[in-house]
């Protein structure tokens, strides 16, 4: 049988599909065997010129899958001549399209459709008759089996069994395949990437470096020992996104936790994932063997909470990126140079001048502010050297008086919340009561409504990420990680991107004044775990006051100098 319009030979549509809506499938089922089967029944009933179109891991309850869609544009390409499926379940497991696809587009388009296992064939009009009920029994098994597998998965995420394939860096337990271990291979490009972000570089340096050496991505490293990938599109092998790096650093799993129930979707049809509230995601820690030291982790993720420019477009690395804010409105300093002059690099307030209401610019210089830091940083080691018992003691206290401090602060805030959501509520009642005195149209009525309900869901997410924030607390190893971070820079003497973002949280700078002749300029740096250390008479006891504050001649007849410090 020959199948042509307008002297061009049309092609014969395979197409197969195979997903866990399926549930615990036969062998028959696998897309090998489908695809061998197709083409026996296409030869027998006479369509020798043939393509096949698959969607292998992907869910029959949506028609939103590569191998359809691309099936769909041959047909409206005219390239189509007929489509044939093992079964109707293979097609889709969504009544709705299937019947469209069915009865509107395949006739549309003069295309015949052949469900083998079933008997229909639009040609003869075979089993067309009871096809509407298989689509719907079709569909009714693919949401039980889903609402089966959530029900599973649920028991199996609240037991500490990790949910999902390992990500990069990990690899099933060949003795327990339920669990993971380290992929030496991975691994060590998973600590590359820390080490790579740790020491100033950015997602999308890190990305182009990986890319420059050949490492293959996650995608096709799995392609390439033999895993599947499903869902996942032909990509280079070795094209690394910022995207990618981005998601490896976030990843709780790589200091040795499982962390399930991560995302939901709310309906077995919409496989759209959203992300869980913090009471519903179940965390297991120590579950597997770390590939990324805790402190070192939770270090990266601060650093990335500060959503900031790692390099200028120039290309410069810019050290302190991420812990400059302005003295007076909190602001971020963004990093500048002059044009005539590219060696001269500064910082500014980026709320100045950009109607955010900061006065001035905050104007500071690099050399500078890397003197004064080195020079704070040296005063803070020369005290660990002489006095570490002491310091230890110190910071321990500090470390308590300023978790006490932060809890005060979000105890406010979720009774804020709480307080504004009360409001809502009481508004809520009131339209309802105006409505129905008449004193409101129920246009007014649905607009009200609308916005209040709104503002209420919103403040509904708030208020559960401000009680899991309320929740979280800091313990005393934070101390013993702080003071191991400064020994291991007691020798440094130059800084480096690394060495700020270990030992310090913000550094505060206020605009420079004049005084007696000499602008002065305040700066405030406040150490990860215990905050500013210089504003008691206590603090400057145990830490040796500066006997020569920093001081540089920015031209001419001008020189600026740091406050020094003095107890308040």
């Amino acid at each position: 049988m020959k199948h042509a319009e307008g002297g061009k030979a049309k092609l014969a549509a395979l197409y197969e599909r195979l997903s866990r809506d399926d549930g615990t499938t036969s062998e028959s089922n696998s897309i090998i065997n489908q695809k061998i089967f197709l083409e026996q029944e296409a030869k027998r009933l006479g369509f020798y010129n043939f393509r096949h179109y698959t969607d292998d891991g992907y869910s029959g309850l949506n028609i939103n899958r590569p191998g359809i869609q691309k099936l769909i544009k041959d047909i409206k390409k005219g390239k189509i001549c007929a489509v044939l499926v093992k079964d109707l379940s293979r097609l889709g497991r969504n009544y709705i399209e299937n019947g469209r696809l069915q009865e509107e587009f395949f006739p549309e388009h003069d295309v015949r459709f052949i469900s083998l296992m079933d008997g229909v064939d639009s040609a003869s009009g075979s089993n067309f008759d009871h096809y509407a009920y298989i689509n719907v029994t079709n569909q009714q098994l693919a949401i039980t089996t889903s609402r089966k597998l959530k029900l599973t998965n649920s028991i199996k995420g609240a037991s500490g069994i990790p949910l999902g394939r390992p990500p990069y860096g990990y690899m099933k337990n060949p003795e327990n395949k339920k669990f993971w271990v380290i992929d030496e291979n991975t691994a060590k490009v998973v600590k590359s990437i820390f080490e790579m972000y740790l020491s100033g570089y950015g997602t999308y340096e890190i990305a182009k470096l990986l890319t420059e050496k050949g490492i293959p991505t996650p995608t096709a490293y799995r392609r390439q020992t033999g895993r599947r990938c499903p869902g996942r599109t032909a990509e280079p092998p070795g094209r690394w996104h910022a995207s990618v790096v981005n998601t490896i650093l976030r990843r709780q799993e790589y200091v040795g936790d499982v962390v399930n129930h991560k995302t939901y979707s709310k309906t077995p049809k919409n496989k759209k994932r959203y992300r869980n509230s913090p009471e519903n995601i179940k965390i297991f820690k120590g579950v597997h063997r770390r590939i990324i030291d805790r402190t070192k982790f939770e270090t990266v993720q601060q650093i990335m909470s500060k959503s900031k420019k790692r390099a200028s477009l120039s290309g410069r690395k810019n050290i302190f990126a991420g812990l400059l804010v302005c003295g007076d409105c909190g602001g971020n300093l963004n990093m500048h140079c002059v044009q005539s002059n590219p060696d001269m690099v500064y910082y500014s307030c980026s709320n100045n001048n950009s109607g955010r209401g900061c006065p001035t610019t905050h104007h500071i210089r690099r050399d500078f502010l890397e003197q004064v830091v080195m020079a704070e940083l040296r005063e803070l080691m020369k005290c660990l050297e002489e006095r570490e018992a002491d310091f230890a003691v110190y910071m321990k206290k500090r470390l308590w008086q300023k978790v006490d401090a932060e809890k005060t602060e979000r105890r406010q805030e979720l009774e804020r919340l709480s307080k504004r959501k009360k409001e809502l509520d009481m508004l809520s009642r009131k339209v309802y009561e105006d409505n129905a005195a008449g004193k409101i149209s129920d246009d007014s009525l649905r607009t009200l409504s609308s916005v209040y309900e709104q503002e209420k869901a919103e403040l509904s997410e708030k208020i559960k990420t401000a009680e899991a924030r309320l929740s979280m607390t800091e313990d005393e190893s934070a101390v013993d990680n702080f003071i191991a971070s400064v020994r291991k820079y007691t020798r440094v003497t130059k800084l480096s991107a690394r060495m700020l973002n270990e030992l310090i949280d913000k550094i505060e700078v206020f605009d420079a004044k004049k005084q007696n002749g000499v602008w002065v300029q305040r700066i405030n740096i406040y150490y990860r775990c215990i905050g500013s250390i210089y504003t008691r008479q206590e603090e400057q006891r145990l830490i040796h006051k500066m006997q020569q504050p920093v001081e540089i001649t920015t031209r001419p007849g001008v020189t600026l100098t740091n406050t020094p410090r003095t107890p308040a």
